[in-house]
């Protein structure tokens, strides 16, 4: 209660400075509801605070700018804000170029780089799951992104953090043999680079593509090498996405203890606009272990209504099917239903396409 307490007299603090010193405070709040339909369901079948969100962002001087996000997220039924990102940002030292230092979410594939209040859909694919996390990828270091010289629009983006975190859970993620992976130093800086192009195919349709690749050791040893392409094609009209295609592809070979194994995931969702403010998608999911012998494949789909009232309000339901596929039987599957409702407060901060 304290901390709560003590951010919400500096959000009111700050915010009678924000006039005078250009700062912005943009506040996000996600409230998800699960209902189980099979009786294997993971569901929780109660309203969960799923995150409350608040950024301050603004320029420090003519040079640099500073973003802070703290979050809470809702952890066996009780709230702990923790810190989301904190960095400092350059736009104008080096032409054409980005960097920023501090922590943050990585910047490679999609969703990784967009808050989970952003996304078009409400629980993350079983790939980035798996791979990275229920919700992003982050670390301590820098990143520098670079536009090409080119007409066309090209984008590189390169990084170097400390290695020490990546999956970005509410609890400590320990494995089997009890080490507890955010609390001893990796063996080498995670390093990943991401080329990007966009295409431009008139003032409402555009299309992003992403190759992607970061490579990684932990302190026991593991070492992990990522390699993926996400792709977005979208067509906005006004404040509406009228068509969404989206998609990322991610394979994984990992290797500790002279064991390797190679997986590879991917997951394509597609929505369109329907009536006023509204969209009807889908999403198809899939993960395999190529080194496996059970033969087992991990698949799930996805259907979703969403009511866009603002930009800054809406609320989803979904109904999602995942199962598991072990030598053409069925070993397990979990369906349920969700109730998502988000909103944003204050001055949220522009997005890249």
């Amino acid at each position: 209660m304290f901390k709560i307490l003590s951010l919400l007299l500096l959000t009111t603090a700050t915010s009678w400075a924000a006039d005078n010193g250009g700062l912005k405070i943009s506040a996000a709040a996600d409230m998800l509801y699960e209902q189980g339909i099979n009786k294997s369901s993971t569901a929780k079948e109660k309203l969960e605070m799923r995150s409350a969100e608040l950024t301050f962002y603004a320029p420090i001087d003519h040079n640099f700018n500073g973003v802070i996000s703290v979050a809470s997220h809702d952890h066996e039924g009780s709230n702990n804000f923790e810190l989301h990102e904190l960095y400092i940002e350059n736009t104008s030292l080096i032409p054409r170029s980005t960097f920023k230092v501090g922590k943050f979410f990585l910047g490679i594939g999609r969703l990784n780089r967009f808050h989970r209040h952003d996304w078009f859909f409400t629980n993350a694919p079983i790939v980035n799951e798996n791979f990275f996390a229920e919700e992003a990828a982050f670390d301590s270091g820098i990143e520098y992104n670079y536009l090409l010289p080119t007409e066309a629009i090209f984008n590189l983006t390169l990084g170097l953090t400390i290695g020490d975190d990546f999956s970005h859970e509410h609890d400590h993620d320990e494995d089997d043999a009890g080490h507890d992976h955010d609390s001893e130093k990796a063996k080498y800086p995670t390093h990943y680079l991401r080329f990007s192009h966009f295409k431009e195919f008139s003032a409402t349709k555009g299309m992003e593509t992403g190759i992607n690749f970061l490579r990684k050791k932990n302190a026991h040893g593991e070492e992990q090498l990522f390699a993926g392409v996400d792709y977005l094609l979208k067509n906005r009209v006004g404040k509406t996405n009228t068509f969404i295609l989206q998609s990322e592809i991610w394979f994984r070979e990992s290797e500790e203890d002279h064991v390797k194994t190679e997986e590879l995931g991917a997951y394509l969702f597609n929505e369109y606009s329907v009536f006023e403010n509204s969209a009807l998608g889908v999403r198809l999911d899939f993960l395999k272990n190529l080194t496996s012998n059970n033969d087992q494949v991990d698949y799930g789909i996805t259907g979703q209504y969403t009511y866009n009232s603002s930009e800054f309000a809406k609320i989803r339901t979904s109904v999602t099917h995942e199962f598991s596929r072990h030598f053409a039987n069925t070993v397990s599957k979990d369906t349920k239903a969700m109730l998502q409702l988000v909103f944003i407060l204050g001055s949220h901060p522009a997005h890249v396409f």
